[in-house]
């Protein structure tokens, strides 16, 4: 037995050290991309870069906790909406309002999913679309606040060191970087104890509950994290 678990640990650390690699690859190919292509495949490229931060929370919320969310498009709206209201009418840092924009999602977050972690399966899908409707609803007719179907323009551009990102490619070696950081912490809840934890909760709650793991406070921490994903992209994409 023990001979036979020592045999199949090099494969395992070899695993995750290709899956190392093909990241470093992905992101080392996105950089090269990103100094040849022309504005409109640049555009396209944000655009998944943007997405691909979203899917990262909902593949440790839904593919390793096994809850389902629809409320994702919610959270990147509040977040994109955040963003842009303290930055054109408040004249708050583009950075510091991006910041302000996570932790505000990140609180509304944990409020929402504490009744809607209750639910299970087919009830949760419906309670977060729901949550996502309402969203979108209030975005919409609420004109004094978000401008309605219209929305708003002058939202200023990120800026580091002088370095002003106001070019499809400027955003793209910006969200680049940026989306390379998201997966690395990702990665890490991924590989790390809440993961396992996470994972004996989608399999079986039941046992894990039984098993000492705090699933609803399990459940509100990813649902959390999700969402502040969510509102990164969101203030990232205005």
């Amino acid at each position: 037995m023990v001979s036979s678990a020592k045999s199949k640990a090099p494969f395992h650390v070899a695993g995750v050290a290709r899956n190392d690699l093909l990241a470093l690859l992905a992101f080392l190919v996105a950089l090269a991309a990103t100094g040849v292509l022309g504005a409109y495949h640049l555009t396209i490229l944000n655009f998944v870069l943007l997405r691909a931060i979203v899917v990262l929370g909902l593949v440790l919320l839904t593919g390793y906790t096994g809850q389902i969310s629809f409320g994702q498009a919610a959270f990147v709206g509040i977040g994109a909406y955040t963003s842009a209201i303290l930055t054109t009418r408040y004249d708050i840092s583009p950075w510091l309002a991006l910041i302000a924009a996570m932790l505000l999602v990140g609180i509304l977050a944990a409020l929402v999913g504490l009744p809607l972690l209750q639910l299970e399966g087919h009830y949760l899908a419906l309670g977060t679309l729901a949550f996502g409707l309402i969203v979108y609803t209030g975005m919409l007719e609420w004109h004094s606040l978000t401008g309605g179907p219209s929305g708003f323009s002058g939202i200023p551009a990120f800026s580091i060191l002088g370095i002003t990102f106001d070019t499809p490619r400027a955003n793209a070696y910006l969200l680049v970087v940026i989306t390379a950081l998201v997966t690395w912490v990702a990665r890490n809840v991924a590989h790390g104890r809440i993961s396992r934890q996470a994972r004996a909760v989608r399999d079986s709650q039941i046992t894990a509950e039984c098993l000492g793991v705090g699933t609803a406070s399990l459940k509100l921490r990813m649902f959390v994290l999700a969402a502040v994903f969510a509102a990164l992209s969101g203030g990232l994409y205005v």
